[in-house]
Parts: structure tokens; sequence; C-alpha cells
């Protein structure tokens, strides 16, 4: 009985702490709907050869002791979330044997949907199907409120890496980070007080001030737009990737200059709008050491555009440039603090900066 308290205060009370600015957005949204599984962010990995699944187990058991982002729940306390952090340490791993790929990706598909509590936990979900011996496939699927793009690639470099010297050598790779997600969580939330805040505060209250602009499309109705968003992936030919390489290199701007400033006109050409504002997804990780870690950092942010017609391709990405430099310079404060600095009225069909 005494250590089931002792554990039970443990795991409540002992790691208390207000979620990190990214992490409120995301824990407020999923109120509106708690079955809504559009936060789940799944990614595969297809393993080659003998599994070793003690090694695979003792991998993603590294992976929880060094990131606490991986092992954080958040219980209300009167209707407000706290972080938590579980002690637990060692992964459950659903195993199942399948016939054919084709009976792994529905599973996979199945499991990817399921939804998470964030107030119970654990929000990350680890299934590994065997279809042959030498034919292995691991699901991993984490809610957003601790993982976002960035992660899966930091999750499956790190997984790889302490798999492949486990197997060699038999050794844990005890590496931790130089900061954790809590103390991540504790030093924004600081942040938010100071006057380095202020100046991007001010930053974006020029920025987008006055009447922000509304992108109208004449041949779309604002109410078949609702849950309308979608993911497409186009490969470019290597003789135009050469080109647009050339360009940035010749401007001294980067590639994805280019290609935001082609989306702006692209915009234009269809709503004859000069003044547009495009949202763009940045990594919000400042730091060096914040690269190497499992955690919602990610913040979007809101570039807007100017097209003059009497301007020349190299004056008007430019122009892109420089805002876009703007925005990665001024891209600690957090998007729900910058949509608060705006005057426009709130209209659950538009969103005017993102």
């Amino acid at each position: 009985s005494s250590r089931k308290t002792s554990n039970t205060l443990n795991k409540y009370n002992l790691f208390n702490r207000e979620l990190a600015p990214t992490q409120k957005n995301l824990w407020f949204l999923q109120q509106m709907d708690y079955s809504d599984t559009s936060y789940n962010m799944p990614f595969l990995i297809g393993m080659r050869g003998k599994l070793d699944y003690k090694a695979l187990h003792n991998s993603f058991q590294v992976l929880l002791e060094r990131n606490d982002s991986l092992r954080m729940y958040f219980p209300t306390k009167d209707g407000m979330p706290e972080i938590a952090i579980s002690n637990k340490v060692s992964p459950y791993i659903e195993r199942i044997h399948v016939n054919t790929k084709e009976e792994m990706e529905s599973f996979f598909e199945k499991e990817a949907k399921k939804p998470f509590s964030l107030e119970d936990g654990p929000l990350y979900r680890i299934c590994l199907a065997n279809i042959k011996e030498s034919e292995n496939y691991l699901l991993f699927v984490a809610h957003h409120i601790i993982f976002d793009g960035l992660s899966s690639a930091v999750c499956i470099r790190s997984f790889v890496e302490i798999y492949n010297k486990l197997i060699l050598d038999n050794q844990a790779i005890n590496i931790k980070n130089t900061k954790s997600y809590l103390e991540y969580a504790v030093d924004e939330n600081e942040w938010l007080k100071s006057e380095d805040a202020d100046l991007e505060r001010n930053y974006w209250s020029k920025e987008l001030s006055g009447e922000l602009p509304i992108l109208d499309f004449p041949f779309i109705h604002q109410e078949s737009m609702e849950d309308c968003g979608m993911r497409k992936k186009e490969l470019i030919d290597k003789h135009l990737e050469e080109k647009i390489n050339t360009i940035a290199v010749n401007y001294k701007i980067t590639a994805f200059t280019i290609f935001l400033g082609a989306y702006g006109l692209l915009l234009h050409k269809y709503t004859h709008m000069k003044d547009i504002i495009i949202g763009t997804p940045f990594a919000g990780r400042h730091e060096r050491s914040l690269y190497k870690m499992i955690g919602n950092f990610m913040n979007p942010l809101p570039i807007r555009i100017n097209i003059h017609n009497k301007d020349s391709i190299y004056v008007y990405l430019l122009q892109v440039w420089n805002k876009f430099q703007g925005a990665y310079d001024n891209q600690r404060l957090p998007f729900h603090e910058i949509a608060h600095l705006t005057k426009t009225n709130r209209d659950s069909q538009v969103s005017p900066i993102y």
C-alpha cells in the first residue's frame, strides 16, 4: 500500500509543470474533439535480416530514458493541464505476425488512427509486425504534443544508432541530452516575460499591422474549405533543380525562398491580391542542443509578402528573403501570442495569418 501511494505521488505530483507554449495550443485543440487523431504522428521502419528483439526493446528503453518528452502526459488540475512525467522507461511493444505486407499495412493504418488520452498517457505507441524471420516492420506513433516532424528524424537516427551498437557489443549508449524537454518548457515560459520577448512582440505587431488580407479564391466556396487540407508531394527534375540552385547562389538566397516566392506569385495569379500572408512551419529549435531532442518545438509563423508588378524578379525575391529572415530572427514567440497581437475578428471559417 505504501509503495502504491509513493508511486502515485511520484507519478502525478513530483514533476508537475506548466506546459511549453507550443504544447498549450495542441492541448486546447485536442479538447475540442477527444477522438480527433489528426495530431497522431506515425512513422514506419522496415527491418531486414535477423531481428534481435531484446536489442530492439532496450533501444527504445534508452530513448525513453534520454527523452523525458516521450514519458509525458497531462493530468488536469482545476481544469488546466500540467506536465507529469512517468518513471516507467520499459516500453510496451505490441507484436503481431502477418502473412502479407498488405495485411501489415492495414493493421498499422488502424493503429496509427487510434486516439491517445492526453490525461493518462502514454502518448506513444510501438507495434512490431513480423512477416517472415528476415522481414519485420516497426510502427511508431506519437501524439504531436510530445513530438514534431524533426523529432521523427531524431528518433529514427537515434534508434538505429543504439540498436546497432547493442547488437555489436551489447552495451547501452548512455548519452544524455544536455537539456531535458521539461527544462525547455520552463525556460520558454520564463522567456515570455523577458525584454527579448517584448522585442519580438513589437516586430510581429508591426509586421501584421493594418488590415490583414484574407485570400479570396473566386472558384472556391468558403464553406467547402473546412477540413479540406491535404499533403501533396512532387519531384522536380534534375535540370530544374540545378537552375533553382544556380539562381539561389547568384542572388545569395536559399532555394526555399524561391519556392516561397513562387507560391506567393501563384496565389497572386488566382486571387489578384498584392498583399499575401503564407503560413510557414519553423523548427522552433533556437539552440543547437535542441536539434538532438525529441519533443514538440515546431512553431508556425506568418510570412507577409507584398507583390508589385513593376518589381523585377530579383527585387521580389530579395523582399521574400528579407521577410523570411525577419520571421526567422523572431521565431521564438509562440504562434498563439502572434495571433493575439492582430486586430482581426475571430472567424472559424478563415485564418488570416496562417
